[in-house]
């Protein structure tokens, strides 16, 4: 938790993110067959009022559609 950041959404969604420095596989509790694949640079992140929904943000995507709070 010490390295999540809060950031906003355009919708007003507040997420907590993490960019990630390794390449990384998330298994979705919606999902668990499959699972998301993040690599450096891109964000795991989670919605302020959900921490079991995980989900990872591509880099370039992220930071086009979030700011920091």
């Amino acid at each position: 938790m010490d390295y999540l950041r809060g950031c906003k959404a355009s919708g007003n969604s507040e997420i907590l993110a993490v960019k990630l420095n390794n390449f990384t596989m998330l298994y979705s509790l919606w999902d668990q067959a499959h699972y998301m694949y993040g690599t450096i640079g891109d964000y795991m992140a989670h919605p302020v009022h959900d921490a079991n929904d995980l989900y990872i943000i591509r880099g370039d995507i992220f930071a086009l559609t979030y700011e920091k709070c």
